[in-house]
């Protein structure tokens, strides 16, 4: 102390010093006059007095400081998996939807921007299913081709009722009236499920929509609710196909026992009023007019081969 008090005597002094043993000491001088003598004041503090307050706090905010540096990473580490979860998993499902598989349940979770993701799939997966519904119920009376053209373009069937030109096909299995008198309930049934099971697959082959099964006659049209450049001519070669089918139904009846069948087949083209059929409460497609009538005429007239 007493060589840093030394300098200081000699002279005004601020700043900082060293002693003898090389530690910092704080020196501040003043000189002053009483009388005849001049006076020196000086005023020599170790630095670290002053100091160690300051450095106690200046370690304590950096071990705080890493403190919140530990735990800002751990929590965006924490959140960042929170949120990746639910997204990762509408990924799986949104892909298995890819895949074709509708069978995948979104349940919304929330209703942050992720639960709105999610309401947003299940709408989207719900209207798959009601399409592909629509499809499969579509497709069982028209072609498949013409089912997807009906769902892309819903205005290529206008259900407001239309005049149309058409080809029709009628078709109806002679002396089945009589045979389904000896045969049994079940007999009758399965020897019509194998012959619907033959000819429906030939007409939706062919571009014809199924209007009507009336016992086991089959109404079938070509035009109507998509009309097709070749219409006439695609019936004529569906009942062709319709006839070449039948021969192997019976073929196949023979082999099981079962009685032959004889179908004839009607066509005829004209100008009908195609539209929606029924009240408001079950509504179905079809045509009215009398060439709907003359076709029926035309088969009555027509032999089996």
């Amino acid at each position: 102390m007493a060589a840093a008090v030394r300098p200081v005597a000699r002279g005004r002094v601020r700043g900082p010093i060293l002693d003898h043993t090389g530690q910092r000491m704080l020196a501040r001088a003043a000189a002053f006059t009483v009388g005849a003598r001049e006076w020196q004041v000086a005023i020599v503090l170790p630095e670290r007095d002053l100091t160690a307050a300051i450095d106690a706090q200046a370690g304590r905010a950096a071990v705080l400081g890493g403190l919140g540096l530990l735990v800002a990473a751990a929590g965006g580490v924490a959140l960042s998996r929170w949120i990746a979860r639910p997204l990762r998993s509408l990924g799986a499902q949104a892909q298995r939807v890819r895949d074709g598989d509708l069978s995948v349940h979104v349940v919304p979770d929330g209703r942050d921007e992720i639960g709105t993701l999610a309401h947003a799939m299940t709408e989207m997966i719900q209207g798959l299913r009601d399409r592909d519904f629509i499809r499969d119920v579509l497709g069982r009376n028209v072609s498949p081709d013409i089912a997807e053209r009906c769902l892309r373009d819903p205005d290529s069937v206008k259900l407001g009722g239309e005049l149309r030109t058409v080809s029709i096909l009628m078709s109806d299995l002679r002396g089945f009236s009589a045979l389904s008198k000896r045969l049994g309930p079940q007999t009758m049934i399965e020897l019509l499920n194998r012959y619907f099971a033959r000819m429906v697959p030939v007409i939706l082959a062919h571009g014809g929509t199924i209007t009507e099964f009336i016992g086991d006659a089959i109404l079938v049209l070509f035009g109507a609710p998509v009309v097709g450049p070749d219409d006439a001519a695609r019936a004529v070669r569906c009942a062709w196909a319709m006839q070449r089918a039948m021969a192997a139904s019976n073929h196949e009846s023979r082999a099981a026992g079962l009685p032959e069948l004889t179908m004839g087949i009607g066509l005829h083209v004209g100008r009908v009023v195609a539209g929606n059929i029924a009240g408001p409460d079950r509504v179905k497609y079809g045509v009215v007019g009398p060439p709907i009538n003359l076709a029926a005429r035309i088969e009555s007239l027509t032999v089996g081969p």
